[in-house]
């Protein structure tokens, strides 16, 4: 009996080797699992300290308000604001043909920083006549912390 050998053999070796390698993996995926964790926190860590740089001290319930400036002969009439993509009416008032015109934007936080700004002018005007309007919808950059959309137009003649 003191000398008894334990063999094993066929699937059971297998098994039995597996052990290290399972034990390895489960050691490895924890370590993932910690260190998106860690990740995580400090992204949620430095995303607060962002908002309270701005004036958002909890998340944002009110919509957007949508702010419409007067900035020229192309006037925006009627906008909204659903999610990121805004739907302008502009109404031509120039006088001339205006070639190309650009739609401005500012995006503030609840003390007054513009946290986004931006402009797109690759709008293609057609030959509108004095008093036409159209629809534009253009995509905005989004941010968690904005309360005020400021949007204007301005034309370009040739």
């Amino acid at each position: 009996m003191e000398n008894e050998e334990v063999r094993v053999n066929g699937i059971s070796a297998f098994f039995y080797a597996a052990i290290p390698w399972i034990l390895l993996m489960a050691a490895l995926a924890g370590l993932a699992f910690w260190t998106g964790v860690v990740s995580f926190s400090h992204d949620q860590q430095v995303q607060t300290r962002m908002d309270n740089r701005v004036g958002v001290v909890e998340p944002l319930k009110k919509p957007v308000s949508l702010i419409i400036e007067d900035r020229g002969c192309l006037k925006i009439t009627k906008a909204f604001l659903d999610g990121d993509r805004l739907t302008s009416y502009v109404t031509d008032t120039c006088p001339g043909h205006m070639t190309y015109w650009e739609l401005g934007w500012k995006i503030k936080s609840p003390d007054g920083t513009i946290v986004v700004s931006g402009y797109n002018n690759t709008a293609e005007l057609p030959n509108l006549d004095h008093g036409d309007k159209i629809e534009h919808v253009d995509n905005l950059p989004s941010d968690d912390r904005s309360n005020t959309v400021i949007v204007w137009t301005r034309a370009h003649g040739e």
